[in-house]
């Protein structure tokens, strides 16, 4: 809601406004006083394609008003191996319903760090509670790979895991929606499968989990084409700056 604030302080101050990964708000209030407040806003700068969409259909921004930014993703630091379990992690939106559907389906080890730490899950899943960050970046680390699943929604959802994993040198296996599509090249930086398709993302991870040679394949091209924060900002900045005025 800050930048519902920041708004009003624009319109009193006058200062030009860039907005940078807009969480859209959950309560329905939030949507009309939007299309009021929002409009104050000269810059929209997106981690999320899909979010240009969301911001036209409910809040009125014109597409001309935004761009994409990639997110940056943060490594693990210190090594990495395949280490012979399926990682996925997360709370926002996570379609976790289908993600033990899939492990149902695979015999392969999963270990699933989510917040509630979830239960009555097959004897292959190790369910734990919401690791911290730096934990959770290591457990990735350690992995064959990770997998994110999610939901299929206009409310934030990744990318953080999926970023993270990639500039660690993971292979990702991820729900085809806006909160992945812009971070996955299907099959060559990682995989994406339909929303709720539970046999689709069991298939992929049993024809990938042994292939070590294509998962550390994957994982390179996906680490060595993840931008630094510093080229993050400065595709930012540069985004912002299309329009010279919000930088005076």
């Amino acid at each position: 809601m800050e930048i519902y604030f920041l708004c009003l302080f624009s319109l009193l101050s006058k200062r030009r406004l860039v907005a940078y990964d807009f969480l859209r708000p959950r309560a329905r209030w939030a949507v009309p006083v939007g299309r009021l407040l929002l409009r104050r806003v000269d810059r929209w700068l997106v981690v999320r394609s899909s979010d240009i969409g969301m911001l036209g259909s409910d809040f009125r921004v014109p597409a001309d008003r935004c761009e994409f930014v990639p997110y940056p993703g943060t490594p693990a630091g210190g090594t990495t191996e395949l280490g012979g379990y399926v990682y996925a992690a997360g709370i926002a939106h996570r379609d976790w319903p289908t993600l033990i559907a899939a492990a149902r389906l695979c015999d392969v080890p999963f270990i699933i760090s989510s917040d509630p730490q979830l239960t009555d899950v097959p004897a292959n899943v190790d369910a734990r509670p919401l690791v911290p960050p730096a934990d959770g970046r290591r457990l990735a680390a350690g992995a064959q790979l990770v997998v994110v699943p999610l939901v299929d929604t206009s409310l934030p959802a990744g990318p953080t895991v999926v970023v993270d994993a990639q500039a660690t040198g993971k292979a990702v296996i991820a729900t085809d929606t806006g909160g992945a599509r812009d971070y996955v090249d299907n099959g060559r930086t990682g995989w994406l499968v339909p929303p709720g398709d539970a046999p689709a993302m069991a298939r992929v991870i049993g024809e990938v989990f042994d292939d070590e040679e294509l998962l550390e394949r994957v994982g390179r091209t996906a680490a060595a084409e993840m931008p630094s924060p510093r080229a993050c900002l400065d595709i930012a900045c540069e985004a912002a700056a299309r329009d010279s005025s919000l930088l005076r």
